[in-house]
C-alpha cells in the first residue's frame, strides 16, 4: 500500500491531524522506530528517508504519561525519543538568563 492511500485511510478531524487522542489500540511491539536529538527518524537503526512516512509518522506521534507512540486506529507502535539534548540546550538557556537578568537590571538603572 502506498504512503498516499494510507494517509487517504486516517481520519483526520477539523484541526487537520488525525483523532490519536480517542484511539485506543492494541500495543504492537517489534519494532524499533526512533527519534534523535536532530529530529531524524529511524527504524530498526535505519534512518528513514522518505518525507512522506516521516510527516505521516509525526501527525500520528502521541505522548502518553512521558512515553511516545505511533497510533493508529489499529496499532501502537513505541517510539524512543531521545529528548537529552533539548532539555539540555533549555537548561543551559535558562541558567545564562538567571545569571545575566540581574546584570541587564543593575547596568539599566
Amino acid at each position: 500500500m502506498s504512503i498516499s492511500k494510507i494517509v487517504n485511510n486516517i481520519k483526520i478531524n477539523d484541526s487537520g491531524f488525525p483523532p490519536v487522542h480517542l484511539w485506543n489500540p492494541q500495543l504492537c511491539e517489534g519494532q524499533e522506530i526512533s527519534i534523535d536529538r536532530e529530529g531524524d527518524w529511524y527504524y530498526n537503526n535505519s534512518p528513514i528517508k522518505n518525507i512522506k512516512l516521516v510527516k505521516l509518522f509525526s501527525s500520528v506521534l502521541r505522548n502518553d504519561e512521558g512515553l511516545y507512540f505511533l497510533i493508529t486506529p489499529h496499532e501502537k507502535v513505541p517510539v524512543s525519543v531521545d529528548l537529552a539534548h533539548m532539555l539540555l540546550l533549555t537548561l543551559i538557556l535558562v541558567m545564562i538568563l538567571l545569571l545575566f537578568i540581574p546584570i541587564l537590571i543593575t547596568h539599566l538603572h
